[in-house]
């Protein structure tokens, strides 16, 4: 490319990101120019988008060369020069830096500090002013209400909108569905096109009930919530039955509820008594043991038995909670009626023959908004509390049937591989986000293994556009690092897959995204955090402000709520190339480090 071209792309960059709003125009500020030199350098700076410490260094060599041609210090820098400059505050005043920005960047580049003001520029002003605006026309991530096994959280969910903010993507495909979380979360393009695709039939039910049954899906749902609140507020038991599925009435559920909450019962009281034998056992063993009349009680004075005491009776009390809580159980009858329901809906799900897809489809949807890893007793996962989060979730729903439907998301039902290689997708205008199951966890394991992380690597190196690829680094092991035996099988199991999976990506990934703690460096987390969650991408980035999100949140609910699901009060969002993150992850596998 030549000079004339380089310096045109330098210009027509910095006039985009730098409107002649934002600064002072003088005849004698405009004649300063660049040399083709210079030019080159800037160049590198707007094609290549380094970290800041680069940025820095290249700005100082353009500053240094022009400052030397000219031989005086007081010459008037080139506009391009000081656009240059001016973004690099703006886009500081994203970060941690915030306060500081403005003096930050001009000291490191070896500005006198009041050159902002000098050149009638206010970077921290308009990053404030440009704030408010964008606080005016967005909206926190809509989260999808159902409670789906590695479904992304609020904080991840924004990460992925903002690095795709970063790219000229005009389609965007969301290869491992699953929930749908991060479709209907991210901000969307008015003029792209949206895909959600996953491998597992029953999934892409519901993603097609959302986009085309949006009416009918809002009515039996809301038709779920009446009969919860119905049976909740009335004393006669006067039987309701849905229109979707009217061969089941409520007291049939009521009664199946019912003969749930009798075996959890007996099995709570077991525990009950079982641990209450133990304490009386531990007591008999030391006769010693000062009481003021009150064995079910810590004493007031302090004794070598206090510890131990308090754990004995923590185990008692939790399991007569639960009793207490099974026999409350039997009062409501809205409760009996939904574990019911969510028993019926396992015979929907597996019978394809006697259902339609769409019954099954709201089936899994009303199962899915109870706790996964608590279904299996579900006096764990339907409660009081869970039912009237399900029953205040209706207007979610109503956000997320709009996503589906505004947008006009396409759905597929394919393998992961399939998918990536369709000629409508493999273009070099598409973004791919890839939350693939975890490599070497339990459940995954048997059906996602190196052979299909290997053949959608090679999909990918081959990919024209963009990808983010979500992925767990760390070895998930519940022995302390201390009490792992040498050469423990299920460990370096564990291990080999993480080394391989790093190995894997280390030749088409170029920059790593992740979360950590603002008070530590990139480097302690990534060695000594345990499980960190990780997205890979084939794209230069810089890193999102969470503030901005914490602002958004708090606007929208008039400062009733700042928590970020994901993250927490010293949260902030950090890129690094896959070179400089390759041998810090490695040397976080092991256990010495944790």
């Amino acid at each position: 490319m030549d000079n004339e071209t380089k310096a045109v792309v330098v210009h027509n960059y910095y006039n985009e990101k730098v409107p002649a709003s934002r600064y002072r125009r003088t005849v004698r500020y405009e004649a300063a120019k660049l040399s083709p030199e210079e030019y080159d350098i800037l160049y590198e700076l707007v094609t290549t988008n380094p970290f800041y410490s680069k940025k820095v260094e290249l700005l100082r060599q353009v500053l240094k060369n022009y400052q030397f041609r000219k031989s005086c210090s007081n010459s008037p820098l080139p506009l391009v020069f000081k656009q240059a400059v001016y973004l690099l505050a703006y886009e500081l005043c994203k970060g941690d830096y915030y306060n500081i920005a403005q003096k930050q960047v001009l000291r490191d580049i070896g500005l006198s500090l009041n050159s902002f003001t000098k050149w009638g520029m206010t970077p921290k002003n308009d990053f404030n002013a440009q704030l408010y605006l964008q606080l005016a026309d967005l909206e926190p991530p809509t989260i999808i209400p159902l409670q789906y096994q590695g479904k992304k959280n609020m904080a991840l969910i924004y990460l992925v909108s903002e690095l795709g903010k970063q790219v000229p993507y005009n389609k965007f495909l969301d290869v491992f569905g699953g929930s749908g979380a991060v479709t209907v979360g991210i901000s969307k393009k008015e003029n792209a096109q949206y895909f959600i695709n996953d491998a597992d039939p029953d999934q892409t039910h519901i993603y097609e009930v959302l986009c085309n049954h949006d009416k009918e899906f809002i009515k039996d749902i809301s038709d779920i919530c009446t009969a919860i609140h119905r049976l909740a507020e009335s004393t006669e038991q006067s039987d309701i039955c849905l229109d979707l599925f009217p061969q089941v009435s409520s007291s049939k559920l009521i009664e199946d509820g019912r003969n749930l909450v009798v075996p959890s019962h007996a099995k709570a009281y077991k525990k009950y008594q079982e641990a209450d034998e133990k304490y009386n056992e531990y007591l008999d063993a030391h006769p010693e043991i000062p009481f003021d009349g009150n064995k079910y009680k810590v004493p007031d004075f302090p004794t070598i038995y206090n510890y131990d005491i308090y754990i004995y009776l923590r185990e008692i009390s939790k399991y007569a909670d639960k009793v207490n809580s099974l026999v409350d159980d039997f009062k409501h009858p809205e409760i009996l009626y939904s574990r019911g329901l969510f028993k019926y809906f396992n015979k929907v799900v597996k019978k394809t023959n006697s259902f339609s897809a769409y019954q099954r489809a709201i089936a899994l949807i009303f199962q899915g908004c109870f706790n996964a890893r608590a279904r299996a007793d579900l006096s764990n996962c339907i409660t009081k509390e869970t039912l009237e989060q399900f029953c205040n979730n209706t207007e979610i729903w109503k956000r997320v049937v709009h996503e589906y439907n505004y947008y006009k998301i396409k759905t597929f039902n394919e393998l992961d591989v399939e998918v990536v290689a369709r000629k409508e997708i493999n273009c070099k205008d598409t973004l791919l986000y890839l939350d693939s199951p975890y490599i070497a966890t339990v459940g995954y394991k048997s059906v996602y293994g190196r052979n299909e992380f290997q053949a959608l690597h090679d999909k990918l190196a081959d990919f024209t556009g963009y990808w983010i690829f979500s992925c767990r680094i760390g070895v998930n092991y519940k022995s302390k690092p201390d009490e792992i035996p040498k050469n423990d099988t299920t460990f370096m199991d564990k291990y080999e897959n993480i080394k391989f999976l790093l190995n894997l990506y280390s030749d088409i990934a170029q920059y790593v995204a992740f979360i950590r703690n603002k008070d530590v460096s990139d480097e302690y987390y990534l060695v000594h955090d345990g499980i960190k969650e990780v997205m890979f991408l084939n794209f230069p980035a810089y890193a999102p402000d969470i503030n901005i999100l914490r602002k958004l949140i708090a606007e929208k609910t008039q400062n009733k709520r700042i928590r970020i699901d994901g993250a927490n009060k010293k949260s902030v969002y950090s890129i690094m190339s896959y070179e400089e993150f390759y041998p810090l992850a490695v040397k976080g596998l092991d256990p010495a480090n944790w």
